[in-house]
């Protein structure tokens, strides 16, 4: 719907222009007949006053018609520019972990990526535009170890979900949370060292993101 508007924009700035140089020419036809006398001997300079006048209101009005395409233009542009959200799951079936330290998450099964701001081969968000962002995660213990979950913004802990299962059974844990984000910050995941994950065809354990609404100032 928004690449037609810019498309329906774009001609209606070319037809425009078309009228602005078609009144400029007949703007000098007239201009170059200005002093030539009628039958009566009566100069024609008048006349050519008020269609001077005339022209100039015209393509005033042109202009200003002109101007506000050129800024709903830009504002098409950069709303499409707004559409930023992802959603993956991990990509392979099985356990994740443990690990001896925390370990960056790969979500390598992309589900959506608009904006393409999320990267599938490092697991990293990376804000596009200044803005409040929303991020969740899920995800499933992988029998009988625990399961503790972290997300990172810029080397920065923000949130956790932990399971802690007294059992052979699969437990599930999630978290969400809303930041501020400055163009170029990071969010990533984590899995806590000596933990693990698990995943399947079922894809328990997600990340997923998206813009709630761009800051301009």
């Amino acid at each position: 719907m928004i690449m037609t508007s810019i498309s329906s924009t774009v001609g209606s700035l070319a037809m425009r222009e078309f009228y602005l140089v078609l009144l400029v020419l007949l703007g000098c036809s007239y201009s170059s007949v200005g002093q030539v006398p009628d039958e009566t001997g009566t100069s024609l300079g008048s006349i050519d006053g008020q269609i001077g006048i005339d022209l100039l209101k015209a393509l005033q009005a042109l202009e200003a018609k002109l101007q506000a395409n050129e800024e709903e233009l830009e504002r098409l542009k950069k709303k499409e520019s707004y559409k930023i959200a992802f959603a993956a799951s991990l990509g392979s079936d099985g356990t994740y972990g443990p690990y001896s330290m925390d370990t960056n998450l790969v979500y390598s099964n992309v589900f959506s990526n608009t904006g393409n701001a999320y990267n599938s081969s490092t697991g990293i968000f990376t804000a596009p535009i200044k803005g409040l962002y929303h991020f969740s995660f899920s995800g499933i213990n992988s029998p009988p170890t625990s399961m503790f979950l972290l997300l990172y913004k810029n080397e920065k802990l923000i949130i956790s979900c932990y399971t802690n299962p007294s059992d052979d059974r699969f437990y599930t844990a999630s978290n969400s949370v809303s930041l501020n984000l400055e163009v170029g910050d990071q969010v990533y995941m984590r899995l806590g060292s000596d933990t693990s994950v698990f995943n399947n065809v079922n894809s328990h354990t997600t990340f997923l993101g998206h813009l709630l609404y761009a800051n301009l100032e």
